[in-house]
């Protein structure tokens, strides 16, 4: 499984930098988040990936939204997903959590213990 969860850090943040991608916090929005983490369950495996629509003057959710689609994420975690957004995700089948704890690791253990609570619209 592929889980996507919207970061408060930028790329640039981790480059050249030991530091651990699931202690970073979780961004307070989606469209607008500086990075997304990407971590693969099967792999057990953490990326970071460049927010494309972070300077979209219109539209940024669903300009994020459809970058996750064509990432094939699985599941996004997110505190704040907008409607938008939301039904782009969910069109292609993509569950959205919310986050209920600050860091992407914290978050990804609570939805492996199905500990999160699904957002819709």
């Amino acid at each position: 499984m592929k889980i996507v969860v919207a970061c408060s850090k930028s790329i640039n943040y981790q480059n050249g930098m030991n530091i651990k991608i699931e202690n970073l916090s979780i961004s307070p929005v989606f469209g607008r988040a500086k990075s997304f983490a990407i971590y693969n369950t099967e792999l057990m495996h953490y990326s970071l990936i460049e927010n494309p629509a972070i300077n979209c003057v219109n539209g940024a959710g669903v300009m994020a939204a459809q970058h996750i689609v064509d990432l094939n994420a699985d599941v996004i975690i997110s505190n704040l997903c907008g409607e938008n957004a939301y039904t782009v995700l969910s069109a292609d089948g993509i569950k959205v959590f919310k986050a209920e704890k600050e860091t992407i690791g914290e978050n990804i253990k609570l939805l492996e213990n199905n500990m999160l609570n699904l957002i819709s619209y």
